[in-house]
Protein backbone atom coordinates (compact mmCIF):
# COMPACT_ATOMS: atom_id res chain seq x y z
CA UNK A 1 0.00 0.00 0.00
CA UNK A 2 1.44 3.27 -1.46
CA UNK A 3 1.09 5.64 1.89
CA UNK A 4 0.28 9.46 1.57
CA UNK A 5 3.56 11.66 0.99
CA UNK A 6 3.40 13.89 3.83
CA UNK A 7 2.08 17.94 3.63
CA UNK A 8 6.01 19.08 3.70
CA UNK A 9 7.00 16.82 1.11
CA UNK A 10 3.93 18.01 -1.15
CA UNK A 11 5.16 21.49 -0.73
CA UNK A 12 8.67 20.55 -1.70
CA UNK A 13 7.23 18.63 -4.63
CA UNK A 14 5.68 21.81 -5.66
CA UNK A 15 8.01 24.24 -4.83
CA UNK A 16 10.44 22.10 -7.35
CA UNK A 17 7.77 22.22 -10.12
CA UNK A 18 7.51 25.98 -9.89
CA UNK A 19 11.51 26.27 -9.87
CA UNK A 20 11.19 24.32 -12.90
CA UNK A 21 9.35 27.51 -14.93
CA UNK A 22 12.39 29.70 -13.71
CA UNK A 23 14.13 31.82 -16.96
CA UNK A 24 17.34 31.95 -14.51
CA UNK A 25 18.49 30.84 -10.90
CA UNK A 26 19.28 34.35 -10.12
CA UNK A 27 16.29 35.79 -9.06
CA UNK A 28 17.05 39.34 -10.47
CA UNK A 29 17.87 37.98 -14.48
CA UNK A 30 15.16 35.99 -13.91
CA UNK A 31 12.96 38.96 -13.42
CA UNK A 32 14.59 41.19 -15.88
CA UNK A 33 14.26 38.47 -18.73
CA UNK A 34 10.55 38.19 -17.61
CA UNK A 35 9.99 41.67 -18.06
CA UNK A 36 11.21 41.52 -21.73
CA UNK A 37 8.76 38.52 -22.13
CA UNK A 38 5.96 40.69 -20.68
CA UNK A 39 6.94 43.60 -22.91
CA UNK A 40 6.60 41.73 -26.07
CA UNK A 41 2.89 40.72 -25.45
CA UNK A 42 0.47 41.89 -27.24
CA UNK A 43 -2.36 42.37 -24.43
CA UNK A 44 -0.07 43.95 -22.32
CA UNK A 45 0.79 46.44 -24.93
CA UNK A 46 -1.36 49.80 -23.77
CA UNK A 47 -2.90 52.26 -26.24
CA UNK A 48 -1.28 55.10 -27.86
CA UNK A 49 -1.55 58.03 -25.60
CA UNK A 50 -1.00 61.69 -27.24
CA UNK A 51 0.79 63.43 -24.38
CA UNK A 52 0.77 67.65 -25.50
CA UNK A 53 3.75 69.55 -24.55
CA UNK A 54 3.83 72.88 -24.35
CA UNK A 55 6.76 74.06 -26.17
CA UNK A 56 7.17 77.62 -24.95
CA UNK A 57 5.02 79.29 -22.24
CA UNK A 58 4.33 82.68 -23.67
CA UNK A 59 3.22 81.13 -26.89
CA UNK A 60 0.18 78.66 -28.13
CA UNK A 61 2.71 76.91 -29.87
CA UNK A 62 2.62 73.17 -28.94
CA UNK A 63 3.46 69.59 -29.94
CA UNK A 64 2.37 66.62 -28.91
CA UNK A 65 4.70 62.77 -27.71
CA UNK A 66 3.30 59.88 -27.96
CA UNK A 67 3.49 58.17 -24.72
CA UNK A 68 2.62 53.85 -24.42
CA UNK A 69 3.07 51.87 -21.42
CA UNK A 70 3.81 48.41 -22.59
CA UNK A 71 4.44 45.06 -20.07
CA UNK A 72 3.89 44.08 -16.65
CA UNK A 73 6.82 44.58 -14.55
CA UNK A 74 7.33 48.47 -14.87
CA UNK A 75 11.09 48.93 -12.39
CA UNK A 76 13.27 46.67 -11.11
CA UNK A 77 15.71 47.72 -8.40
CA UNK A 78 18.30 45.57 -6.24
CA UNK A 79 19.36 48.27 -3.38
CA UNK A 80 16.79 48.60 -2.41
CA UNK A 81 14.71 45.71 -3.72
CA UNK A 82 11.89 46.55 -5.69
CA UNK A 83 9.73 45.36 -8.10
CA UNK A 84 6.69 47.68 -9.58
CA UNK A 85 4.16 45.39 -11.35
CA UNK A 86 1.08 47.58 -13.17
CA UNK A 87 0.02 47.35 -17.07
CA UNK A 88 -1.96 49.64 -18.89
CA UNK A 89 -5.26 47.89 -18.75
CA UNK A 90 -5.43 48.55 -14.77
CA UNK A 91 -4.88 51.91 -15.20
CA UNK A 92 -7.90 51.75 -17.94
CA UNK A 93 -9.85 50.30 -15.08
CA UNK A 94 -9.18 52.90 -12.57
CA UNK A 95 -10.02 55.77 -14.69
CA UNK A 96 -13.05 54.14 -15.62
CA UNK A 97 -14.20 53.16 -11.81
CA UNK A 98 -13.55 57.10 -11.31
CA UNK A 99 -15.57 58.25 -14.19
CA UNK A 100 -18.46 56.01 -12.73
CA UNK A 101 -18.07 56.88 -9.45
CA UNK A 102 -15.85 59.81 -7.96
CA UNK A 103 -15.78 58.23 -4.71
CA UNK A 104 -14.11 54.81 -5.33
CA UNK A 105 -12.14 54.16 -2.70
CA UNK A 106 -8.14 52.56 -2.73
CA UNK A 107 -7.63 50.08 -0.44
CA UNK A 108 -3.84 49.45 0.30
CA UNK A 109 -1.87 46.44 2.43
CA UNK A 110 0.84 44.32 2.45
CA UNK A 111 1.89 40.77 3.16
CA UNK A 112 4.38 38.57 3.78
CA UNK A 113 2.71 35.58 3.45
CA UNK A 114 2.76 35.48 -0.66
CA UNK A 115 6.89 36.15 -0.30
CA UNK A 116 9.99 34.48 0.86
CA UNK A 117 13.36 36.14 2.09
CA UNK A 118 15.56 37.03 -0.98
CA UNK A 119 18.91 35.23 -0.99
CA UNK A 120 22.06 36.40 -1.07
CA UNK A 121 24.12 38.47 -2.48
CA UNK A 122 20.98 40.39 -2.83
CA UNK A 123 19.77 40.99 1.10
CA UNK A 124 19.27 38.73 3.95
CA UNK A 125 15.90 40.84 4.50
CA UNK A 126 12.17 40.20 4.67
CA UNK A 127 9.89 41.01 1.79
CA UNK A 128 6.43 42.20 1.99
CA UNK A 129 3.97 42.22 -1.16
CA UNK A 130 1.55 45.37 -1.65
CA UNK A 131 -1.30 45.70 -3.72
CA UNK A 132 -3.82 48.47 -3.98
CA UNK A 133 -6.97 46.72 -4.89
CA UNK A 134 -10.26 48.27 -6.15
CA UNK A 135 -13.79 46.72 -5.88
CA UNK A 136 -15.76 46.35 -9.36
CA UNK A 137 -19.23 46.92 -9.50
CA UNK A 138 -21.83 44.28 -10.79
CA UNK A 139 -19.12 42.25 -11.97
CA UNK A 140 -19.98 38.41 -11.24
CA UNK A 141 -17.71 36.15 -9.27
CA UNK A 142 -15.02 39.43 -9.29
CA UNK A 143 -15.54 41.32 -6.25
CA UNK A 144 -12.06 43.11 -6.23
CA UNK A 145 -9.01 43.60 -8.81
CA UNK A 146 -5.48 45.38 -8.02
CA UNK A 147 -4.71 47.74 -10.35
CA UNK A 148 -0.80 47.88 -8.31
CA UNK A 149 1.49 45.55 -6.91
CA UNK A 150 4.91 45.72 -5.66
CA UNK A 151 7.56 44.01 -3.81
CA UNK A 152 9.74 45.63 -1.68
CA UNK A 153 12.17 44.41 1.57
CA UNK A 154 11.99 48.01 2.88
CA UNK A 155 8.71 49.24 4.51
CA UNK A 156 9.42 52.39 5.39
CA UNK A 157 7.21 55.65 4.75
CA UNK A 158 10.03 57.00 1.83
CA UNK A 159 9.81 53.53 0.18
CA UNK A 160 6.12 53.19 -0.27
CA UNK A 161 5.78 56.87 -1.13
CA UNK A 162 8.36 56.51 -3.86
CA UNK A 163 6.09 53.47 -5.39
CA UNK A 164 3.32 55.40 -5.57
CA UNK A 165 4.63 58.35 -6.77
CA UNK A 166 6.18 56.66 -9.61
CA UNK A 167 2.71 54.65 -10.22
CA UNK A 168 0.73 57.96 -10.40
CA UNK A 169 3.34 60.14 -12.66
CA UNK A 170 2.96 57.00 -15.27
CA UNK A 171 -1.14 57.25 -14.65
CA UNK A 172 -1.32 60.89 -15.30
CA UNK A 173 1.09 60.47 -18.12
CA UNK A 174 -0.80 57.89 -19.64
CA UNK A 175 -4.34 59.24 -19.13
CA UNK A 176 -3.50 63.02 -19.41
CA UNK A 177 -5.54 63.61 -16.29
CA UNK A 178 -4.97 66.98 -13.88
CA UNK A 179 -7.06 66.40 -11.45
CA UNK A 180 -6.42 67.07 -7.43
CA UNK A 181 -5.19 64.10 -5.84
CA UNK A 182 -5.31 62.24 -9.48
CA UNK A 183 -9.12 62.47 -9.01
CA UNK A 184 -8.80 59.82 -5.92
CA UNK A 185 -11.11 61.48 -3.11
CA UNK A 186 -10.87 57.79 -1.19
CA UNK A 187 -8.33 55.65 0.79
CA UNK A 188 -8.54 52.67 3.46
CA UNK A 189 -5.68 50.94 4.86
CA UNK A 190 -4.91 49.10 8.24
CA UNK A 191 -3.07 51.54 10.87
CA UNK A 192 0.26 51.21 9.82
CA UNK A 193 1.57 55.20 9.63
CA UNK A 194 3.88 53.68 6.91
CA UNK A 195 0.95 53.03 4.25
CA UNK A 196 -1.04 55.91 5.36
CA UNK A 197 1.62 58.67 5.07
CA UNK A 198 2.87 56.95 1.83
CA UNK A 199 -0.32 57.51 0.18
CA UNK A 200 -0.89 61.19 1.82
CA UNK A 201 2.64 62.05 0.59
CA UNK A 202 1.81 60.44 -3.32
CA UNK A 203 -1.62 62.02 -3.77
CA UNK A 204 0.20 65.34 -2.66
CA UNK A 205 -1.97 65.89 0.21
CA UNK A 206 0.50 66.92 2.37
CA UNK A 207 1.97 65.50 6.26
CA UNK A 208 -0.56 63.46 8.51
CA UNK A 209 -0.04 65.73 10.61
CA UNK A 210 -1.57 68.46 8.48
CA UNK A 211 -4.16 66.43 7.45
CA UNK A 212 -5.04 65.73 10.45
CA UNK A 213 -5.18 69.81 10.92
CA UNK A 214 -7.51 69.58 8.17
CA UNK A 215 -10.11 66.67 9.40
CA UNK A 216 -10.08 68.78 12.65
CA UNK A 217 -11.29 72.12 10.90
CA UNK A 218 -13.72 70.20 8.32
CA UNK A 219 -15.45 68.46 11.54
CA UNK A 220 -16.03 71.50 14.06
CA UNK A 221 -16.98 74.00 10.91
CA UNK A 222 -19.33 70.83 9.53
CA UNK A 223 -17.50 70.94 5.58
CA UNK A 224 -16.87 68.00 3.47
CA UNK A 225 -13.45 66.80 3.15
CA UNK A 226 -12.19 66.56 -0.47
CA UNK A 227 -10.05 63.04 0.43
CA UNK A 228 -11.20 60.69 2.84
CA UNK A 229 -8.49 58.12 4.33
CA UNK A 230 -9.84 55.53 7.18
CA UNK A 231 -8.79 52.78 8.57
CA UNK A 232 -10.08 49.46 7.96
CA UNK A 233 -12.65 48.94 11.24
CA UNK A 234 -12.25 45.19 11.57
CA UNK A 235 -8.15 46.23 11.83
CA UNK A 236 -8.68 49.13 14.30
CA UNK A 237 -11.05 46.58 16.32
CA UNK A 238 -8.37 43.51 15.73
CA UNK A 239 -5.33 45.69 17.34
CA UNK A 240 -7.36 47.42 19.69
CA UNK A 241 -8.67 44.35 21.13
CA UNK A 242 -5.43 43.05 21.11
CA UNK A 243 -3.60 45.80 23.43
CA UNK A 244 -6.84 45.33 25.49
CA UNK A 245 -6.33 41.75 26.13
CA UNK A 246 -2.05 42.95 26.58
CA UNK A 247 -2.88 45.33 29.30
CA UNK A 248 -6.18 43.53 31.62
CA UNK A 249 -6.14 40.32 30.40
CA UNK A 250 -9.00 37.80 29.10
CA UNK A 251 -11.66 37.67 31.34
CA UNK A 252 -11.10 41.01 33.59
CA UNK A 253 -13.80 43.56 34.11
CA UNK A 254 -11.61 45.67 32.54
CA UNK A 255 -10.52 43.71 29.59
CA UNK A 256 -14.63 43.32 29.63
CA UNK A 257 -15.52 47.11 29.65
CA UNK A 258 -12.71 48.19 27.12
CA UNK A 259 -13.66 45.57 24.71
CA UNK A 260 -17.20 47.11 24.71
CA UNK A 261 -16.08 50.33 24.34
CA UNK A 262 -13.76 49.56 21.69
CA UNK A 263 -16.45 48.75 19.71
CA UNK A 264 -18.64 51.90 20.65
CA UNK A 265 -15.70 54.11 19.48
CA UNK A 266 -15.30 53.27 16.03
CA UNK A 267 -18.34 53.98 15.07
CA UNK A 268 -18.47 57.83 16.89
CA UNK A 269 -20.33 59.50 13.81
CA UNK A 270 -19.29 63.30 15.13
CA UNK A 271 -17.31 65.27 17.28
CA UNK A 272 -19.74 64.72 20.16
CA UNK A 273 -19.77 61.11 20.37
CA UNK A 274 -15.90 60.57 19.73
CA UNK A 275 -15.17 63.53 22.61
CA UNK A 276 -17.99 61.48 25.14
CA UNK A 277 -16.11 58.09 24.33
CA UNK A 278 -12.44 59.38 24.85
CA UNK A 279 -13.96 61.16 28.45
CA UNK A 280 -15.05 57.57 29.33
CA UNK A 281 -11.90 55.57 28.58
CA UNK A 282 -9.16 58.24 29.95
CA UNK A 283 -11.90 57.78 33.37
CA UNK A 284 -11.90 54.30 33.40
CA UNK A 285 -7.89 53.52 33.04
CA UNK A 286 -6.56 57.43 33.99
CA UNK A 287 -8.72 57.76 37.86
CA UNK A 288 -6.42 56.25 40.52
CA UNK A 289 -9.23 56.17 42.95
CA UNK A 290 -12.03 53.65 42.25
CA UNK A 291 -14.84 56.78 42.62
CA UNK A 292 -18.46 56.86 42.09
CA UNK A 293 -17.31 58.36 38.73
CA UNK A 294 -15.70 55.39 37.61
CA UNK A 295 -18.33 52.96 38.07
CA UNK A 296 -20.91 55.06 36.48
CA UNK A 297 -18.68 55.62 33.60
CA UNK A 298 -18.44 51.62 33.16
CA UNK A 299 -21.97 51.32 33.46
CA UNK A 300 -23.32 54.21 30.79
CA UNK A 301 -20.93 53.45 28.13
CA UNK A 302 -23.67 51.81 26.20
CA UNK A 303 -25.38 54.78 26.79
CA UNK A 304 -26.77 57.06 23.12
CA UNK A 305 -24.52 60.33 23.19
CA UNK A 306 -25.88 63.47 25.10
CA UNK A 307 -25.27 66.28 22.37
CA UNK A 308 -26.68 69.35 24.50
CA UNK A 309 -24.45 71.58 26.29
CA UNK A 310 -21.11 73.11 25.34
CA UNK A 311 -19.30 72.06 22.98
CA UNK A 312 -16.34 69.87 24.15
CA UNK A 313 -13.43 70.74 21.42
CA UNK A 314 -13.95 74.59 21.99
CA UNK A 315 -11.18 73.86 24.87
CA UNK A 316 -8.88 73.47 21.94
CA UNK A 317 -7.12 76.34 20.01
CA UNK A 318 -5.92 75.37 17.22
CA UNK A 319 -2.98 77.47 17.14
CA UNK A 320 -1.59 76.65 20.08
CA UNK A 321 -1.32 72.31 18.69
CA UNK A 322 2.31 72.15 18.08
CA UNK A 323 4.28 71.67 14.34
CA UNK A 324 6.71 69.94 15.85
CA UNK A 325 7.39 65.83 17.52
CA UNK A 326 5.83 64.42 19.42
CA UNK A 327 3.72 63.03 17.20
CA UNK A 328 0.36 62.41 19.41
CA UNK A 329 0.75 65.64 20.35
CA UNK A 330 1.11 67.29 16.76
CA UNK A 331 -2.05 66.13 16.19
CA UNK A 332 -4.98 68.00 16.96
CA UNK A 333 -7.50 65.24 18.25
CA UNK A 334 -4.38 63.78 20.37
CA UNK A 335 -4.15 67.57 21.91
CA UNK A 336 -7.37 67.47 22.33
CA UNK A 337 -7.57 63.65 24.26
CA UNK A 338 -4.81 65.67 26.68
CA UNK A 339 -6.76 68.62 27.05
CA UNK A 340 -10.15 66.43 27.92
CA UNK A 341 -8.33 64.09 30.38
CA UNK A 342 -7.00 67.38 32.23
CA UNK A 343 -10.66 68.74 33.10
CA UNK A 344 -11.40 65.34 33.84
CA UNK A 345 -8.61 64.83 36.47
CA UNK A 346 -7.37 62.32 34.62
CA UNK A 347 -3.91 61.27 35.95
CA UNK A 348 -1.85 61.99 32.66
CA UNK A 349 2.10 62.22 33.21
CA UNK A 350 3.60 65.21 34.01
CA UNK A 351 5.97 65.34 31.03
CA UNK A 352 3.02 64.91 28.60
CA UNK A 353 1.40 68.23 31.01
CA UNK A 354 4.60 69.99 30.51
CA UNK A 355 4.15 70.16 27.01
CA UNK A 356 0.51 71.48 27.03
CA UNK A 357 1.18 75.53 27.40
CA UNK A 358 -2.54 75.98 28.83
CA UNK A 359 -1.79 73.67 31.93
CA UNK A 360 -0.02 74.26 34.52
CA UNK A 361 1.59 71.23 35.70
CA UNK A 362 2.88 72.36 38.64
CA UNK A 363 -0.25 72.81 40.45
CA UNK A 364 -2.05 69.45 38.99
CA UNK A 365 -2.98 66.80 41.35
CA UNK A 366 -4.61 63.65 41.49
CA UNK A 367 -8.02 63.07 41.68
CA UNK A 368 -7.72 61.23 45.22
CA UNK A 369 -4.43 60.50 47.89
CA UNK A 370 -2.55 57.97 46.88
CA UNK A 371 -3.86 56.04 50.30
CA UNK A 372 -7.35 56.02 48.49
CA UNK A 373 -8.87 52.85 47.26
CA UNK A 374 -7.19 51.99 44.52
CA UNK A 375 -9.64 51.95 41.13
CA UNK A 376 -8.91 48.13 39.63
CA UNK A 377 -8.82 49.64 36.09
CA UNK A 378 -6.07 52.08 36.49
CA UNK A 379 -3.42 51.35 34.27
CA UNK A 380 -1.18 54.30 33.44
CA UNK A 381 0.42 52.34 30.62
CA UNK A 382 -2.72 52.03 28.33
CA UNK A 383 -3.86 55.11 28.95
CA UNK A 384 -0.28 56.78 27.22
CA UNK A 385 -0.95 53.86 24.88
CA UNK A 386 -4.49 55.74 23.76
CA UNK A 387 -3.00 59.16 24.34
CA UNK A 388 -0.46 58.38 21.76
CA UNK A 389 -1.30 55.46 19.72
CA UNK A 390 -5.37 55.47 18.87
CA UNK A 391 -6.69 59.32 19.69
CA UNK A 392 -4.57 61.34 17.48
CA UNK A 393 -5.59 58.77 14.76
CA UNK A 394 -9.46 59.51 15.77
CA UNK A 395 -11.21 60.78 12.74
CA UNK A 396 -9.26 57.42 10.63
CA UNK A 397 -10.15 55.16 13.18
CA UNK A 398 -14.01 56.13 13.32
CA UNK A 399 -17.08 56.89 10.78
CA UNK A 400 -16.59 60.77 11.44
CA UNK A 401 -14.99 61.39 8.35
CA UNK A 402 -17.41 58.86 6.45
CA UNK A 403 -20.60 60.78 7.78
CA UNK A 404 -19.04 64.44 6.84
CA UNK A 405 -19.31 63.12 3.37
CA UNK A 406 -22.35 61.19 3.23
CA UNK A 407 -19.87 58.18 2.24
CA UNK A 408 -21.65 54.44 3.12
CA UNK A 409 -20.08 53.00 6.19
CA UNK A 410 -20.82 49.93 5.22
CA UNK A 411 -17.88 49.84 3.34
CA UNK A 412 -15.08 50.34 5.92
CA UNK A 413 -13.69 47.38 5.70
CA UNK A 414 -10.29 46.78 3.95
CA UNK A 415 -11.64 42.91 3.62
CA UNK A 416 -11.13 43.59 -0.33
CA UNK A 417 -7.17 43.47 -0.19
CA UNK A 418 -7.19 40.57 2.01
CA UNK A 419 -9.80 38.75 -0.24
CA UNK A 420 -7.07 39.33 -3.13
CA UNK A 421 -4.10 37.76 -1.00
CA UNK A 422 -6.37 35.09 -0.20
CA UNK A 423 -6.53 34.57 -4.11
CA UNK A 424 -3.11 34.83 -4.64
CA UNK A 425 -1.83 32.03 -1.84
CA UNK A 426 -4.93 29.86 -3.62
CA UNK A 427 -2.61 30.40 -6.90
CA UNK A 428 0.70 29.79 -5.86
Amino acid sequence: MVGIPKLATLRRIRMEGKAMDDLDGDLVKDLVLRKAQFDQMEHLKGALRKKKIVQNEDEDESSHSEYKLVGYIQKISVFPFVVALFTAKQFGILRTLLKMNKDTALHMDATSSLTTTLHQPYTGSRQLYYAIVVTLPDVKDISCIPIAEFVSNRHTVDEIASFLHFYFKKYAEYTGTQKIHFGIRRAETDASLALISGILSALEIGPLNVYLRDCWENLTTSRAMIFVHYICRRHAIQFLKAKVIEHYGRTSEGSKFFIKWLHAFVICSDLWSMSAKMVSALIVCGTRANVALVQSTINSVSNPTSRTGLEPWKILKLENVPKTPPFYLMSPFGYFAVLLGHTNNVDIPKYVLDKIPEIDSDNSSLNEEETSPTNPHYNQKFLMYLLRDVFPLAPMMTHMLLYLNNLPIVQDTNAYSESWFNKMKSRF
